[in-house]
């Protein structure tokens, strides 16, 4: 004939609800734009800390070649000591510049951890503030319902 009672109880019990739907998708929304967001953060402290190594590595190579110019004057330095002196500055620089990323790297990953930790209590509390607003509603049920029995004389529905 048709289908069975327990057998669409069945297949709706199964399926997702609207509600179910639509949470998955705002987690899932909440995810990308969280993790958007921390990309966004990491750029922005790599770009900041790159702006300042590079300031930091030219003030040291200035004053390296202030002083080296200072030696070569004095002592008549010729050219190819003026050249192992601008290399070991640059591997220095180098050296340098390579432990500030390092240290950018991890500032941004702990920032990212932060970011993604402060996301995920922001999920646990919208749905923490749901359970309360279900709460509320079948308190505000019961208080209509007991009024309603109260003013009419009893469960007329029944």
């Amino acid at each position: 004939m048709g289908l069975n009672i327990d057998e669409i109880l069945k297949s709706l019990e199964s399926e997702k609800t609207a509600e179910e739907v639509f949470n998955a998708s705002l987690e899932t929304k909440n995810t990308k734009e969280t993790e958007k967001v921390a990309e966004e953060v990491a750029e922005e402290v790599a770009e900041e800390v790159e702006e300042e190594v590079a300031e930091e590595v030219e003030e040291e190579v200035a004053e390296e070649v202030e002083e080296s110019k200072e030696a070569s004057d004095v002592s008549n330095d010729s050219d190819e000591d003026l050249t192992k002196i601008a290399e070991e500055l640059d591997a220095r620089g180098r050296a340098m510049a390579r432990s500030f990323v390092d240290e950018l790297n991890k500032i941004a990953a702990e920032t990212v951890d932060n970011v993604v930790e402060d996301a995920q209590e922001n999920t646990e509390v919208s749905e923490n503030t749901e359970g309360e607003e279900k709460v509320a509603e079948d308190a505000a049920i019961n208080i209509l319902t007991n009024l309603h029995d109260r003013y009419f004389g009893g469960n007329e529905n029944e």
